[in-house]
């Protein structure tokens, strides 16, 4: 009767075998549980106000008019492992100026229309690509542009740095203020552009919430 010869690493080498893909097998089984239920980071943003630049510029016949904004408030929750983020940012209607006291006045009176328009709101609804807290990136912001009563859609790309729990992110993006319902200021031999750049540099706290 002829005998099944011995395996050449013998029984402990077998043993060990079965550990590593024993183990490997666990490892892999962890690496799709634990992203759904423990690798997910919520966040808090809070805007801070003085740190925040907002910037305008419009086109004309005669030149480029350069203005500037201010946030009234802003906070933001966001979610890295689902890509999920809401909140807003408040502008202070106006608080617009471009250094021409003449110029200010009608464009508050004619095309902000800002007694009765007092606020502009950025109204956040999720964002588009990796946010690593503690590193920088791109990704594109979802949101909301709430003008004169109406809310209009725009996807912003947005530079982020975040580091020692603060968060500084910018963006630039162009708003159709005359295809969006404001009044074209342009007259006779002055032409103004219907769109006009608008450049936020933001910074605030950064939380990670429990």
């Amino acid at each position: 009767m002829k005998t099944r010869p011995a395996c050449p690493k013998g029984p402990r080498y077998v043993r060990e075998l079965w550990k590593r893909w024993s183990r490997s097998w666990v490892l892999a089984f962890l690496a799709l549980v634990v992203p759904s239920s423990l690798a997910a980071q919520t966040y808090s943003f809070d805007l801070d106000v003085a740190a925040t630049e907002i910037r305008f510029v419009v086109d004309s016949t005669l030149h480029k008019v350069h203005g500037t904004a201010q946030a009234l408030r802003g906070s933001l929750r966001i979610d890295t492992e689902r890509g999920e983020a809401e909140g807003q940012v408040v502008v202070d209607a106006r608080s617009f100026e471009t250094g021409n006291a003449r110029r200010d006045k009608q464009m508050h009176q004619r095309v902000l229309e800002s007694d009765d328009f007092p606020e502009l709101v950025l109204i956040v609804d999720g964002l588009v690509g990796s946010f690593e807290p503690g590193s920088g990136g791109v990704i594109r912001v979802l949101a909301r542009l709430r003008i004169h009563g109406e809310e209009h859609s725009l996807t912003l790309p947005v530079t982020l740095d975040s580091r020692a729990g603060r968060l500084h992110a910018r963006t630039t993006f162009l708003v159709p203020y005359v295809e969006w319902g404001l009044e074209d200021p342009s007259r006779l031999l002055l032409r103004v552009a219907k769109e006009v750049e608008v450049s936020i540099d933001a910074s605030g706290e950064l939380i990670r919430l429990p």
